[in-house]
């Protein structure tokens, strides 16, 4: 994380008129070296955790190779390919899609990697809502003195934009300008989120 982001990232949570909260896909100790706060976990039935644990297993077992590798989040889990050669992605690829969906989880593409999600209604937009709701109320969208921004860079981030149109303001970070997108508006990089973050420090300054 750049310096002046995480600069921007502290000023906004330490002010008071700001509440900030980080919505990832990450496993929990990669995101608490990161960031601090508080977790929420979705909690599953026990045939789908014995499932979970049969699909983390085999993923591992038959691709975990070639720079692969599996990301075991205890709810969902996350397979990288983003080392693996070119010309083994592809083959690699569509057996974590097939391995994944005979254990009854759903495989969403991410950027390099494939995720594999349970199949309950639970995704970013969901936890937004989850955590709007917790924070301000079941009628948090009727609130006029709630301003509410979300920056994402994955097709993960596009469900909380979905959830927000209307309701808030939405940032997707994306070097295609044709992508198509639930978001407000488009920054081109990742480098563009930090005069965004230090203007939203800026202008609730105590």
């Amino acid at each position: 994380m750049p310096i002046e982001v995480e600069k921007a990232l502290h000023t906004i949570a330490e002010n008071p008129n700001v509440f900030t909260a980080v919505i990832s896909g990450r496993g929990i100790v990669d995101v608490q070296n990161k960031v601090d706060g508080s977790r929420k976990d979705y909690e599953l039935p026990e045939e789908i955790r014995k499932n979970y644990t049969e699909l983390v297993h085999d993923l591992r077992r038959q691709l975990a190779k070639n720079g692969a590798w599996v990301e075991d989040k205890r709810v969902s889990l996350t397979y990288h390919y983003r080392d693996t050669p070119a010309d083994q992605i592809e083959g690699q690829r569509l057996e974590a899609i097939r391995i994944t969906e005979s254990h009854g989880f759903r495989a969403n593409q991410a950027h390099y990697a494939i995720e594999a999600k349970p199949p309950v209604n639970w995704n970013k937009g969901e936890a937004a809502r989850f955590i709007l709701e917790q924070k301000f109320g079941k009628d948090f969208a009727k609130d006029s003195n709630l301003r509410i921004v979300f920056a994402g860079d994955d097709t993960t981030d596009e469900d909380a934009m979905r959830v927000l149109q209307g309701i808030g303001k939405s940032f997707r970070i994306a070097s295609d300008p044709k992508m198509e997108t639930y978001a407000d508006f488009r920054l081109a990089d990742q480098q563009l989120m930090t005069p965004l973050l230090q203007f939203i420090a800026n202008i609730y300054k105590n």
